[in-house]
């Protein structure tokens, strides 16, 4: 499954959308994992519509990295 599609899933066949301004329930077979991009908050995670700009979509690291607290080895680590 899609990564973004993953972590905004509910269950197993609904995950979060949200359109404008409201976050709704739809089916994962019915979207477009090219027109949405993930979007989180302290309240969980929910699909947007995608802005087109590659620097903030995830990018699925191999187990290593992705656990990796070193910037070095995960290019997406980020400190708050």
């Amino acid at each position: 499954m899609n990564p973004e599609l993953a972590a905004a899933a509910v269950n197993q066949d609904e995950a979060v959308i949200v359109h404008e301004g409201q976050a709704f329930l739809a089916p994962i077979n019915a979207i477009d994992p090219e027109c949405v991009e993930l979007a989180c908050n302290h309240e969980g995670c929910a699909l947007i519509k995608d802005d087109g700009n590659p620097d903030n979509d995830i990018h699925v690291q191999p187990t290593a990295a992705a656990t990796s607290n070193d910037p070095a080895f995960n290019d997406d680590w980020v400190s708050f």
